[in-house]
């Protein structure tokens, strides 16, 4: 009896504990847009970002950030599958931005 009881304490114990690790390890959108951001600004800065691909770059951000705005609007709060696709766009565009730096074309 005692094992049982021990169990269903250890698995509700890691049950609790789950939620909040996951969401340690995601930054938050905010933050992220931030950054992402910082990083356009600094290529564009040393000249590995043309004026015209920082515009691109910039609109697709602000795009990212208004989806965000309303989505979070519509409920509050972002759902699961709404933050997988917010996080699969704004990978995307980091992916861009580091292409974006470091292809030929310089300023």
């Amino acid at each position: 009896m005692k094992l049982i009881h021990w169990a269903t304490l250890a698995s509700l114990a890691v049950g609790m504990a789950v939620p909040t690790l996951g969401g340690l390890a995601a930054k938050p959108l905010p933050a992220r847009q931030r950054h992402q951001a910082a990083r356009i600004e600094q290529g564009e800065r040393k000249g590995g970002i043309t004026e015209r691909e920082e515009k691109q770059l910039k609109k697709r951000e602000a795009r990212l950030a208004r989806q965000t705005r309303h989505a979070r609007k519509s409920g509050g709060k972002l759902t699961a599958a709404e933050r997988a696709r917010m996080e699969r766009r704004y990978n995307r565009l980091s992916r861009d931005i580091h292409k974006q730096a470091h292809d030929k074309q310089r300023r």
